[in-house]
């Protein structure tokens, strides 16, 4: 929590701004013994675009020795299965419709596959998958909008995502605070309360 000083100069405003935003909050884990111990299948790496989660989500599977999953590869397989020939700025309204359709079947059966594994990706948060989210062990990211957002950006610049100019820069991390920040702070009140949930905070190792 920000201090402010006897003049009371930091606003509730620009409190949650730079609060909700610029700092980080405390990487925790939702039941994570029982993903473990094998009570749970899926262990699911959420968090805001540029947190972190690939990283995450791979070397844990490395070191627990269980399949890792990334739900962005989900859209560059389907639509290299099914839309080749055509860049995502061409595919027309029904052929996006069809994408997201078949991208929504794959997460569902990996969430209820009884194959134990560890599942990253944003799309996580849509609420068609929340009721399977929910019964799921979880790490929850820490990393602020704007910081994520300037990773991403930063990211999808340099693999050729965009055209090449700083805009991602800009773009990304209003996307995060836009649309992805909300989606996990309503996640992380949510979890708090699932009957007899256990919440840790979560250090990330490199190792």
């Amino acid at each position: 929590m920000l201090k402010r000083d006897k003049n009371n100069m930091i606003d509730p405003i620009t409190e949650y701004i730079l609060e909700g935003y610029m700092f980080s909050d405390k990487t925790i884990s939702v039941n994570l013994d029982d993903f473990i111990s094998s009570k749970k299948n899926h262990l699911l790496i959420v968090g805001v675009m540029g947190s972190g989660k690939t990283t995450v989500g791979e070397n844990l599977a490395k070191k627990m020795k269980v399949k890792w999953y990334s739900l962005d590869s989900f859209w560059w397989r389907i639509k290299e299965k099914h839309f080749k020939d055509k860049t995502y700025k061409e595919l027309s309204q029904e052929e996006n419709d069809k994408l997201f359709e078949l991208f929504e079947q794959n997460v569902f059966k990996l969430l209820r596959s009884n194959e134990k594994s560890i599942i990253e990706g944003i799309n996580l948060m849509s609420p068609k998958f929340r009721p399977l989210v929910m019964k799921q062990s979880m790490i929850i990211l820490g990393v602020s909008s704007i910081i994520g957002g300037i990773r991403a950006g930063k990211r999808n610049r340099e693999r050729g995502d965009d055209d090449g100019t700083w805009r991602l820069l800009y773009w990304m991390p209003i996307k995060n605070i836009k649309k992805v920040e909300p989606l996990i702070k309503k996640l992380r009140k949510d979890v708090e309360k699932i009957p007899n949930v256990d919440i840790k905070d979560y250090k990330i190792t490199k190792n």
